[in-house]
């Protein structure tokens, strides 16, 4: 089968959607499907390979096509770009993506649709999009990222009509770490807690910043963030126990992740995402599955979206988002019982290889 995947994401970049952009394709890949990415040039293109930068072997064709920066004109551009590659390749079986103004005009080719998204609707040029790609006779289902997501657009979109409204949460899989085992930095003796993503408002630094002054005893690994936003949480960090080591490339995390004792998703009530908005209510956040993948023992919030993939004392402990105490508490009690992390870490990755895996989740695109 040929599938064509529509993503609005720059690659390569920092962004999750890039990641789940590369691991989907990857994914489709796998199941024997020849699969081309369309999706617009990113940070350090060409000269970065993008297999190398996010670990997915070159098992698909990526194909960049031009974004004007031009507000409320380069995404209409991208799209008329992506579509004309797309014909001059062939048309495909299936086309597949998030990119919304991409699917609205694939919906002429009379081939199958299949749409996902993880925001609702942000403004009417969003809504008018949507209306046209639901209301074309290829439109075949909506992929959603949660339940709340997928109760907003039945709301918001009530012809669409339960069956064709699929739940796929996030996903990951578990690399071996290459090489050496990453040299953390930090106290040898001292529990390692870890953190990754990246530092916008309501990602939770806040809760991190107070666990490292409450807990000297205790060493926090913070992986990630732009250079903006660490140089700023390096201004406001007051404990030596606080360690930002900045952006680490998507296909060298498992080394990193490998060293957390315990890994942290200290979401708050608001969420900012990199396109803007806020994600709170509807994400389904892509390092909490990883962390389950690698078999980490997980602190989150009790939110929820996160209690849709977490089970509280069963693959992690959930923490009120802003109350600090919570978090010391759970964090000193998994330092107190190692036989608690092993079990934590062990039902978390069961869960993540029986759920939370991209071949899984590629599948429903086909279902």
């Amino acid at each position: 089968m040929r599938i064509h995947h529509l993503s609005a994401a720059a690659i390569p970049s920092r962004t999750a959607n890039s990641i789940q952009a590369m691991r989907m394709t990857a994914a489709l890949a796998s199941l024997g499907h020849e699969v081309t990415l369309f999706c617009c040039s990113g940070e350090g293109a060409p000269a970065v390979d993008p297999h190398v930068y996010y670990g997915t072997a070159p098992t698909f064709e990526i194909v960049r096509c031009p974004w004007p920066p031009v507000r409320g004109v380069g995404s209409l551009w991208h799209a008329q770009a992506v579509m004309r590659e797309a014909a001059r390749r062939g048309l495909p079986d299936v086309f597949y993506g998030r990119h919304l103004p991409s699917l609205a005009l694939a919906g002429r080719a009379g081939r199958p649709l299949v749409a996902e998204v993880h925001l609702p609707p942000a403004h009417v040029f969003q809504r008018a999009a949507l209306r046209r790609i639901f209301s074309s006779p290829s439109f075949d289902r909506l992929l959603v990222i949660s339940e709340s997501l997928r109760a907003e657009y039945l709301r918001l979109f009530p012809r669409l009509g339960p069956a064709r409204v699929v739940i796929a949460r996030s996903a990951a899989e578990a690399a071996a770490p290459e090489g050496n085992a990453v040299r953390l930095g930090g106290r040898p003796a001292a529990p390692r807690v870890g953190y990754v993503g990246h530092l916008y408002p309501g990602k939770g630094l806040e809760i991190i910043t107070a666990l490292a002054e409450a807990m000297p005893d205790v060493d926090f690994h913070v992986i990630g963030g732009t250079e903006h936003d660490l140089s700023r949480w390096r201004v406001r960090r007051t404990s030596s126990n606080l360690l930002l080591h900045g952006h680490v490339p998507p296909g060298r995390l498992a080394a990193w992740m490998q060293t957390f004792d315990i890994a942290l998703a200290p979401y708050q009530h608001h969420v900012s995402v990199s396109g803007g908005g806020d994600a709170a209510r509807w994400m389904s956040p892509l390092k909490i599955v990883e962390y389950m993948a690698y078999g980490k023992a997980i602190v989150a919030s009790d939110l929820p979206p996160i209690r849709e993939v977490l089970d509280h004392g069963r693959t992690g402990l959930l923490c009120s988002p802003d109350a600090p105490r919570e978090w010391c508490a759970a964090i000193r009690r998994l330092i107190d019982e190692p036989d608690l992390v092993r079990r934590l870490a062990r039902d978390a990755r069961r869960e993540s290889d029986e759920r939370h895996t991209w071949i899984a989740r590629a599948r429903l695109v086909l279902a």
